[in-house]
């Protein structure tokens, strides 16, 4: 990511610490290209330019310039609110101080700097900044939370995509890595695991009310793309750690403070929204029904992005879904151009209790092929096609009622070349590790399109007094090792651990630091709080 311009959308001032905290301490991220960008103006339970500094603080701390750090400027809302903007499509919504469009104590909100007005407090305002955010950045990557159960989190997650989904149509040449995260289940309400002898991998801890397990349901977790994280993120003693210092310049949110021992992994954890899909600039017509979904880069929507902490959401399909009197049941796919197609994604509606499971594809070459869809929401089917100026997608099953697509992606023949390679045990990045049960050794990669282990036999291997037997070391002769590997088709890509005995003296070291950091994290939490305290006092006497 060194040459590309990046782009983190977070709808707090202090998400980007749990989206990217650990990632954007990585020396292969140019932070001068970096941008940070703000939905709201945080200024539910504190006041905007208390936000707005914390949040200038963190891009500094980063190493993000200021002139590339951007407020939106819309309100800041509590789950336990009865309205929000993301609901708000012909009034103009009136946030808890009374205010009706966007603005930023500390800074001008980007709306005012485009059109020197500020934008109204509704939902087409939002989309059409955030259409105008990535029209003038065009950045190569964008990170951005996802759905959760905090309605800001999901009125981010959900316009983001809209917005998107509109610009792709616009843009033919635009295709950016949009890479997804979420800013609770793995990292501020994930599990508490930074206390463990080793610094472990990012967890998924699924909130309540949850709709499904991943709260996105058409995630799976063992699809997730996984990150390394800076060294100066790894020291486990914390007033060392890069993270954790990132975490105490938002000094307003004691509750972050309190979360850096589930915030802080030896990973990061996105999901990949493809942009190179086809079909977004394909002519797409149906038997019935709305063809429009098919390819609006959206895949479901939700009815009501409040109460998150106390009910499941209602979550609403945005899908293609033919009419119950329907008898041909078809798609027709057509290219601006004849392409080279390599794989066809299905993604099924959720609201319904029947999947469709039958389906004949016919392709402009004449050929066809019958396909059988597994019970999962998303599909997948690896095929090699020329020259192809138009897809049909037939239904085959008779009786689907309220059955139908969300999404169809149709990708091109991709050259994939991995950008990293990093050493797993028993599914934990490690780096600096003691052995205190070291059991399965394996190899992730990332090809900048899908997470791939790679087998023992496509690595070369640099080991002192080590021996590696289907992924299990022999018990370690030294007091510690440095265990190198090297991609063999690119031995510029390289990974490098030291695994230490685990004894005495590892141990006392252990509980030694420990200790150290829960007198330093009481010290700071009560600080915080007593200079929070100190600022509401002051502001209800001025």
């Amino acid at each position: 990511m060194k040459k590309q311009k990046i782009m983190i959308l977070v709808p707090h001032e202090d998400d980007e610490v749990n989206l990217v905290g650990g990632l954007l301490h990585l020396d292969s991220i140019d932070k001068s290209n970096c941008y940070l960008v703000f939905m709201t103006n945080g200024d539910y339970e504190f006041r905007c330019e208390t936000r707005v500094k914390e949040a200038k603080k963190s891009a500094q701390y980063l190493g993000i310039p200021l002139e590339n750090v951007i407020f939106l400027g819309y309100p800041d809302q509590a789950p336990k609110e009865k309205n929000h903007l993301y609901h708000t499509r012909e009034n103009i919504f009136c946030s808890i101080h009374n205010q009706k469009e966007t603005y930023c104590h500390g800074a001008l909100d980007f709306h005012y700097q485009i059109y020197k007005k500020h934008a109204a407090y509704c939902y087409d305002s939002l989309i059409e900044d955030f259409i105008l955010l990535i029209k003038t950045i065009k950045p190569d990557v964008i990170f951005v939370n996802d759905f959760d159960s905090h309605p800001d989190h999901r009125c981010c997650s959900l316009s983001f995509e809209k917005a998107l989904g509109i610009y792709l149509k616009e843009d033919f040449s635009y295709q950016p890595q949009v890479l997804k995260g979420f800013a609770y289940p793995t990292s501020y309400k994930s599990m508490d695991d930074f206390k463990n002898i080793n610094l472990e991998s990012t967890k998924f801890n699924t909130e309540p009310h949850s709709y499904a397990q991943m709260q996105n349901p058409y995630y799976r977790w063992e699809d997730r793309i996984r990150f390394p994280i800076g060294k100066s993120c790894r020291n486990r003693f914390i007033i060392r750690n890069a993270w954790y210092q990132n975490i105490r310049k938002h000094r307003s949110q004691s509750g972050l403070l309190r979360a850096y021992s589930k915030i802080i992994n030896s990973d990061q954890v996105f999901f990949q929204r493809r942009t190179d899909n086809l079909a977004l600039h394909a002519q797409i017509t149906t038997s019935s029904g709305e063809s429009k979904y098919l390819n609006d880069f959206m895949l479901f929507d939700c009815k009501n992005i409040l109460n998150g902490n106390n009910e499941k959401p209602e979550l609403l399909d945005l899908s293609w879904i033919p009419d119950s009197h329907d008898e041909e049941k078809t798609i027709k796919i057509e290219f601006p151009k004849p392409k080279d197609i390599e794989e066809i994604v299905f993604y099924q509606n959720i609201n319904t209790k029947y999947r469709i499971q039958h389906i004949e594809i016919t392709f402009s070459d004449h050929t066809i092929e019958k396909q059988t869809l597994s019970k999962n929401l998303v599909n997948k089917f690896q095929l090699k096609k020329k020259e192809i100026k138009w897809i049909e997608i037939k239904i085959l099953d008779s009786d689907i009622e309220n059955s139908g697509f969300s999404e169809i992606e149709i990708f091109e023949a991709k050259e994939r070349k991995y950008q990293f390679i990093k050493i797993l045990d028993e599914d934990n990045f490690i780096y600096n590790y003691y052995d205190q049960d070291l059991n399965k050794i394996s190899i992730y990669a990332y090809n900048g399109i899908e997470s791939k282990y790679l087998d023992f036999n496509d690595c070369n291997f640099y080991q002192d007094n080590v021996k590696i037997e289907y992924g299990k070391f022999n018990r370690l002769k030294k007091r510690k090792v440095e265990l190198k590997i090297s991609l063999k088709e690119d031995p510029t890509l390289k990974d490098t651990v030291i695994i230490k005995n685990m004894n005495v003296f590892a141990w006392i070291k252990y509980y030694g630091i420990h200790l150290l950091n829960e007198i330093i994290f009481t010290i700071h939490l009560f600080s915080v709080r007593v200079v929070n305290k100190i600022k509401k006092i002051y502001r209800g006497i001025v």
